[in-house]
């Protein structure tokens, strides 16, 4: 999915000890240095300081805004963290969400366990859902957060992918709790080849639009420019300079930006361990996508 037009990708999953197992399986065979060679990947912090992840979140936007060699940047997430619940993506800065999985909350965990008792035994008396059906509300509001990540207006657009066979074997129960919107767009894969090629079909068909949108913008853009320049003729070139210079590049921020990005990616390779060379093929087989 990162080798197409979608430049920004959310990758969700849930708890931070299965995103740590993956990345330490995905740094042993490779994948991890392959997803690098075409994206800025950025791993959400467990814990931490705000100030540390407000300093990645920087890195992620100027990877999107000053993308260099690479073809944008890949955010790595939990469910029930601080970039699925408190945060807004908009337009480019997100262009494709992908969730592992159902995000269900630890069902061995005491206070899980003591809230589902607690449930059934009042539910009747006091109102209360059922501690299954609570259980299970809990998993779907995480899941549904993220998947908003990337549509934040009306005229904003973005792929969903959701892996997870559950989906497709037994979509009256696992369907149903999606979002409206979202079950409303749903579509079944059982194949990679098949997903990958309708996601590109709808991303190049997506990207047009933006496209055109963008060229309309520079012409209007560019005649207000034009008419600007044409009534300060008679005016000294000196003014003249001082009302243009909005229209010039900000090269110092756009050189800082660039400075993060590549010291976040030197900070992650010396870090890392050494990695196989070979280029790690994609899983062939049925694993049902669905977005």
């Amino acid at each position: 999915f990162v080798h197409l037009d979608t430049k920004q990708v959310h990758f969700f999953l849930s708890p931070f000890q299965l995103l740590e197992k993956l990345k330490e399986r995905w740094l042993h065979t490779g994948l991890w240095h392959n997803l690098e060679l075409v994206k800025t990947v950025i791993v959400e912090p467990q814990g931490g300081e705000k100030t540390d992840f407000d300093e990645l979140l920087q890195v992620y936007y100027d990877a999107i805004k000053y993308k260099g060699e690479k073809d944008g940047a890949l955010l790595v997430a939990v469910c029930r963290g601080k970039v699925s619940e408190g945060l807004d993506f908009s337009d480019d800065n997100a262009r494709a969400v992908i969730t592992i999985g159902i995000p269900f909350p630890n069902v061995k965990d005491l206070q899980v366990e003591l809230k589902r008792q607690y449930n059934d035994q009042h539910s009747k008396l006091r109102g209360l859902l059922p501690g299954r059906q609570w259980y299970e509300i809990q998993a779907y509001r995480a899941l549904n957060q993220a998947l908003g990540r990337c549509i934040r207006h009306k005229n904003d657009w973005g792929a969903l992918i959701l892996v997870d066979d559950r989906f497709r074997s037994n979509p009256s129960r696992y369907i149903s709790g999606l979002s409206k919107w979202v079950r409303q767009q749903i579509q079944h894969h059982s194949t990679f080849e098949s997903a990958l090629e309708s996601l590109a079909e709808f991303s190049k068909k997506h990207q047009k639009v933006i496209d055109v949108s963008r060229e309309d913008r520079k012409f209007i853009q560019d005649s207000e420019s034009t008419l600007e320049v044409t009534c300060l003729k008679d005016s000294s070139l000196t003014y003249l300079s001082e009302v243009t210079s909005p229209l010039a590049p900000e090269n110092p921020r756009k050189d800082e930006a660039k400075a993060r990005v590549h010291e976040h990616q030197c900070h992650k390779i010396t870090k890392s361990p050494s990695l196989p060379r070979g280029i790690i093929s994609r899983k062939e087989g049925d694993d049902p996508v669905l977005f």
